[in-house]
């Protein structure tokens, strides 16, 4: 298995609310269950702004990965002018998903994060399970590439 990808039995998602750097938090995420199986679809995510962020273009990564760490799916944005943000605001983002139809049923991996894009850099995530360990994306779950009753 991938350094990228956790054993399935190993489930290594992050609980929520789970702070990226020190400026945003997730605070949930809702699939809309079409998403979840071969197609199109969306994921909402719930995010608090903790600090003003810096003045420069930031995206949230969102990536949908097969089992060996292969991206099935990508999608790098963020749809509020963060200028404006403040300490306590809230924001929804819509993630859209599309799976291929030729993937061969697979559990697939969803991950996502905050980055600059001026730089690539992306911001720091503590994990839920040591303080000291700092990751740079929230795996939130998996979903599968084909569903049961297709």
């Amino acid at each position: 298995s991938s350094e990228l990808i956790p054993e399935v039995d190993a489930q290594q998602v992050i609980s929520l609310p789970v702070t990226v750097g020190d400026s945003l938090t997730l605070l949930g995420y809702e699939w809309e269950e079409a998403g979840r199986c071969q197609g199109e679809g969306e994921i909402l995510t719930f995010w608090r702004v903790e600090k003003e962020l810096p003045d420069v273009p930031w995206a949230i990564f969102f990536h949908v990965l097969a089992p060996d760490g292969t991206m099935v799916d990508q999608e790098d944005r963020l749809d509020v002018v963060t200028r404006g943000l403040r300490p306590g605001d809230i924001f929804v983002q819509i993630h859209r998903v599309s799976i291929p139809s030729e993937l061969p049923a697979e559990t697939l991996w969803v991950q996502l994060g905050l980055y600059r894009q001026d730089t690539m850099d992306r911001l720091g995530v503590e994990r839920a399970s040591r303080d000291d360990v700092v990751d740079d994306r929230i795996l939130l779950g998996t979903l599968q590439s084909v569903c049961a009753d297709k």
